[in-house]
């Protein structure tokens, strides 16, 4: 294996990492919105939208042509759901 596929293989695994963290932080902060009372119907419905939307493009189409699109609100949402982490720690 030359040095150039192995620097390919690491991005890779770097990148699909730091995409499964950030779906990470989207599933808390779903999770934490289906419990909330002051939340909005639409709002969870688009959360669930845009989530099977990034599963799909995270297992099927992991090329960064394609997914770039996703990464604010996968950034957006991941914040917040480790918001509601740290808020949780807090109050322990």
């Amino acid at each position: 294996m030359s040095n150039d596929q192995i620097a390919r293989k690491l991005i890779n695994s770097f990148m699909r990492a730091q995409y499964l963290i950030l779906f990470l932080g989207m599933v808390i902060n779903i999770l934490f919105s289906m419990y909330k009372k002051s939340d909005i119907e639409s709002e969870r419905e688009l959360y669930y939208i845009l989530i099977g939307t990034l599963l799909i493009m995270l297992i099927w189409e992991l090329k960064s042509r394609y997914i770039i699109m996703c990464i604010p609100p996968m950034a957006i949402m991941a914040q917040l759901g480790f918001e509601h982490v740290l808020k949780l720690k807090e109050q322990i």
